[in-house]
């Protein structure tokens, strides 16, 4: 099988050079095919628990794009929370302990 030559490689040139060589044959493109020769790490995850994961952690929506793969987007906040080279600009991201989650939404 492919899983099993993948893992008999032994240096990454040889393992990329065998993505490059395999992927249209397996129907997928090459980060596809890696991600199908590392399995060890797939998970199941209900769709529920996407979409709480997504709507916990300040995501307006979200969207099944392609091949179990989510694309969510973040509401807009009063405040930005990073300057234009990413530094925080301050250290509490509009969460409090006290207060739980806090992302305040802009109105459209």
């Amino acid at each position: 099988s492919f899983r099993t030559r993948f893992h008999q490689l032994e240096t990454e040139e040889q393992k990329l050079e065998f993505l490059r060589n395999t992927h249209r044959a397996a129907g997928a493109d090459i980060f596809d095919h890696l991600d199908g020769m590392l399995t060890f790490y797939n998970w199941v995850i209900h769709e529920e628990t996407v979409r709480n994961w997504f709507l916990t952690n300040g995501f307006a929506d979200y969207w099944k794009v392609w091949n179990y793969k989510y694309l969510g987007r973040k509401r807009p906040l009063l405040a930005p929370v990073r300057d234009d080279q990413g530094i925080l600009l301050r250290n509490d991201i509009g969460e409090s302990v006290e207060e739980g989650r806090n992302y305040p939404i802009l109105s459209p």
